[in-house]
């Protein structure tokens, strides 16, 4: 900027900001690279696939109270996580898991207690965890002695309800006079019921627990502690034991079918320095534990646990995208405890494939989801109507053998695993659905087409319609009518191969609404009288505007095919668009007026720039967040230059070499995708995305520029970030004494007052 002035009501500038910008960065020299918080902090996220109806929620819990008093047992201050999922196939509550438990420390100086507890239900229950390691410790024995669920949770985790807590003591260390002391204790309890499907133990022929429900369940117990005098008397220092002693219990079990119990009760005890010593152990133990029989992952164990639509299911949507569910990941080695010593076997997906009644093979592609234990066959066609389809999965296996995996065979052929499923569609649509548009240029509900960016428009389907466009009965004409009723039409191309539908725009008026519908007329039609029909029509919510701020009120329509003007007309697709007044990006930014150049105080040495404008014409949320129907992707792409000799300095120290780049940390920033150097490091203002959803009037759409500048808190953050690395080094005695010298005897670069320049670029849905 030439000459940066900070704005005459800052709190009043502030608010135009909700995104809590100071909280971003973190110029502290604190080799713990602590997070910077509220003292009880909180975020959740939620989530809805409409595709799978699939709804997804969690929340992480942060505590850190009255100096770390109080706070969470996790890395600053984490007190726990929960997760609620909800889809066709699964299920489940996770309040804390048995890997990730909540829990809550309260600590006095040395002396701290310990509390933790989890509780899962639902169809993803994860396995039974170890009792603490002070508790093999304290018996004497491994911790593996104490892990006796290791055969069953060699199986994907299944549906059924799990809970438990843990409680921990420690006084640390005591110091009166010339006694010194600690005690440790601790207790605990967990407690589990889960389906394990058609598992079997060994030499047992029925099926494990009842009907697949098998529980399991441990409680333990210990105490731990020593105490001695402090000797110190001239040039000796030395602690003399008294009494060092620890004392354990511990019970498990699991059952019923088979039951089995074991309990241990131990401990050991050293006197006066080991004068006198010892160490007890007593174990009891009944029942049969339950280990899984050999061929349980190749047979008996079902890996494929479901596939949907269900078997002969009827009117099925034909846009649908089958899935199938597995109970072990594709691909992915898991190791079976056998006979002979450790097995491993990956499981590969044969076959997920998808025919018609005539057997012919339904085009399409294969997507998993986060993990590999969820498989979409996403067809690239949409199903016919009133047809009937099959979906077939099947897997097969490998076991490791020497340093490759060799198909697993059973009695000479390969061991293969096959589930089927039959199902009929319903009525495909006479129209083009919205949840069927992946992007499309005219956008749906688009506020400021600029009909001079480009003569090109196009609608990416998800999956093909072509049944609208190959039919030898049909013309298809795209029409494009304003508010008094001027039709224009164009031809439109439907490229099968891709699911495409092209045009090119016809000359638009400026400042002009506009209704666009894909019609489909008869070759052969007849002008009869239209008859009286009832139609049912699916209207998505309206957005309104007020004229009298250039904008237009638009609604979606999402209609089934119905008579036109003439008999024999269908609308395929009809939603409403406004043109700009302007011709294109440029021209509207060229009349934008720079009322007053503006920055905020990050720290003592980073601020943020913005602009304030003046405009007559506000930005849309289309091109600054973009929506469903750019996939997701704005329609204006910024980035900064980085090209003058104030950025020089960084792009020398910090952006240049890729093994510093590779130590530069981004953690606690809020977009660690911009890139090395930053130039993507400029973001939009949350206050104002808010106002234009919320179709609010404030003067802050019309007289802020939406963008704010940010390239400085990064160059703050990785100048930072590489002070820390070097200082480690130097710890270490690492210091290479060339570049690294020089760079810490810098301080971070005074920002200068000048220009800061950056572009703005029109981007179409369809560019990378």
């Amino acid at each position: 900027m030439k000459k940066l002035k900070k704005a005459d009501d800052i709190e009043n500038f502030l608010a135009m900001d909700n995104s809590n910008m100071p909280s971003y960065v973190d110029i502290s020299l604190d080799k713990n690279d602590g997070h910077k918080q509220a003292p009880i902090y909180a975020k959740m996220s939620m989530s809805y696939d409409f595709n799978h109806k699939a709804f997804h929620a969690n929340m992480e819990a942060y505590i850190n109270v009255a100096g770390g008093i109080i706070k969470g047992t996790g890395t600053r201050g984490f007190a726990g996580r929960a997760v609620i999922h909800i889809d066709p196939q699964d299920w489940y509550i996770h309040i804390g898991t048995s890997r990730e438990m909540m829990g809550l420390q309260v600590g006095f100086g040395n002396l701290s207690l310990k509390a933790q507890s989890y509780f899962m239900v639902g169809t993803k229950i994860y396995e039974t965890p170890q009792p603490p390691a002070k508790v093999s410790e304290i018996l004497g024995l491994k911790p593996n002695d104490l892990g006796y669920m290791q055969s069953l949770n060699q199986l994907k985790e299944g549906k059924g309800f799990a809970f438990g807590a843990h409680l921990n003591f420690d006084t640390g260390d005591i110091n009166a006079g010339f006694i010194y002391a600690r005690f440790v204790a601790g207790l605990g309890a967990d407690m589990m019921l889960k389906n394990y499907q058609n598992a079997r133990c060994k030499n047992r022929s029925d099926e494990l627990g009842i009907n697949g429900w098998y529980a399991n369940g441990q409680t333990y117990v210990y105490l731990q502690g020593e105490e001695g005098i402090k000797v110190r008397l001239f040039f000796v220092r030395k602690n003399i034991l008294i009494l060092k002693a620890g004392v354990a219990a511990i019970l498990q079990d699991s059952g019923p079918n088979p039951f089995w119990a074991r309990g241990y009760l131990g401990g050991y005890y050293n006197v006066l320095g080991g004068l006198i010593k010892g160490r007890f152990r007593l174990k009891m133990e009944f029942g049969e534990q339950c280990e899984l029989a050999q061929d349980q992952v190749l047979g008996g164990m079902k890996i494929i646990s479901d596939v949907s639509p269900s078997d002969k299911s009827n009117n099925i949507d034909v846009f649908i995208s089958p899935q199938v569910s597995f109970n072990l990941e594709i691909d992915k080695p898991i190791v079976i405890p056998e006979d002979d010593g450790d097995h491993t076997y990956i499981v590969n997906l044969e076959k997920l494939e998808m025919t018609d009644s005539k057997e012919n093979v339904i085009e399409g592609k294969l997507q998993f989801g986060n993990s590999t234990d969820i498989a979409n066959f996403i067809p690239t066609e949409t199903l016919s109507s009133t047809t009937q389809y099959k979906i077939i999965a099947q897997v097969s296996f490998k076991e490791l053998k020497g340093n490759s995996y060799q198909t697993v065979m059973v009695d000479g052929k390969k061991a293969v695993e096959t589930e089927e499923r039959t199902f009929t569609t319903g009525v495909a649509p006479e129209y083009i659905p919205n949840k069927n548009i992946q992007y499309a240029y005219l956008v749906l509900d688009q506020k400021n087409y600029f009909k001079d960016e480009t003569k090109n428009a196009f609608i990416q389907l998800k999956q093909g319609q072509d049944y609208f466009f190959e039919s030898n009965n049909w013309d298809i004409e795209l029409q494009l009518t304003d508010n008094t009723g001027n039709k224009l039409v164009t031809k439109p191309h439907y490229d099968p191969a891709k699911n495409i539908l092209t045009y090119t725009m016809p000359k638009l008026n400026n400042e002009t609404k506009y209704t666009l519908s894909i019609v489909s007329q008869r070759k052969n039609k007849t002008n009869k009288p239209t008859k009286a029909t009832t139609t049912k029509t699916s209207k998505e919510p309206e957005s309104g505007y007020d004229n009298l701020e250039g904008e237009t009120s638009t609604t979606i329509r999402n209609t089934k095919a119905q008579a036109s003007v003439k008999e024999g007309d269908f609308e395929r697709l009809t939603y409403n668009f406004r043109t700009s007044k302007y011709k294109s990006l440029k021209q509207k930014m060229n009349t934008f007026k720079t009322e007053r150049k503006l920055w905020l105080k990050i720290s003592s040495d980073v601020v943020t720039l913005f602009n304030n404008m003046n405009t007559d014409e506000s930005f849309e949320i289309i091109e600054l967040l973009g929506t469903e129907y750019t996939d997701n992707k704005p329609l204006l792409y910024t980035e900064a230059l980085l090209d003058d000799s104030y950025d020089a300095v960084f792009k020398k120290y910090l952006y240049t070499n890729p093994q510093i780049i590779s130590v530069l940390k981004r953690d606690n920033m809020p977009n660690q995708n911009i890139g090395f150097p930053p130039k993507e490091a400029i973001s939009v203002i949350n206050s104002y995305t808010e106002n234009v959803q919320n179709n609010s009037q404030n003067l802050l759409v019309k007289r802020a520029f939406p963008y704010r500048y940010d390239v400085f808190i990064y160059y703050r953050n990785d100048w930072t970030s590489l002070s820390r690395y070097i200082a480690n080094q130097y710890v270490s005695s690492n210091l290479n004494p060339t570049w690294e010298v020089e760079f810490m005897q810098r301080n971070f670069p005074i920002i200068p007052e000048k220009k800061y320049k950056a572009v703005l670029k029109y981007k179409l849905p369809m560019e990378k």
